[in-house]
């Protein structure tokens, strides 16, 4: 996927969960940092295999200090899912492009958007017990996993 079918199918995901204007393309109030020129769309087993498997992305409530806070979380499973394509692309030999996986920051929350190998759009926030995929068939599980507060940021 290239640089501005990210931005576009982003747009198009806060579009119809209400968060964009529709006087402009990109006319919503969040900054976008689109650092790669091309990216790999997300299996949805890679998903699940690094929720299950990576240790630092097991939630532990007690800790709940700014260290084991969201954003920690979301910082996490950017780089676990990271390694896990970067230990692919060394393993075959072939250049894999990073996974679509972002960032992104609401005034309360931080918590993951990625691109599946499925053309959609999806939610994850890794810093609950039993973290799951919310998608556009679920809007209001979406505006919940914000917080339903503004979106500020993507980072991907």
């Amino acid at each position: 996927m290239e640089y501005e079918d990210i931005a576009s199918r982003f747009f198009d995901f806060f579009k119809a969960l209400n968060l964009t204007t529709d006087k402009e393309r990109y006319g919503f109030y969040a900054k976008m940092f689109i650092v790669d020129g091309l990216y790999s769309q997300v299996d949805l087993l890679d998903i699940q295999a690094v929720v299950q498997t990576n240790p630092l992305l097991q939630y532990v409530e007690s800790l709940g200090q700014e260290i084991n806070d969201c954003d920690d979380y979301a910082l996490q499973f950017k780089g676990a899912l990271t390694a896990l394509y970067r230990q692919r692309m060394h393993a075959r030999q072939q250049v894999i492009n990073p996974p679509a996986v972002g960032m992104m920051f609401t005034e309360s929350h931080a918590l993951n958007i990625i691109v599946g190998t499925d053309d959609q759009v999806y939610l994850i926030d890794t810093m609950t017990a039993s973290p799951s995929l919310k998608g556009l068939e679920d809007k209001e599980a979406c505006l919940s996993l914000m917080r339903q507060t503004n979106l500020q940021h993507i980072y991907i």
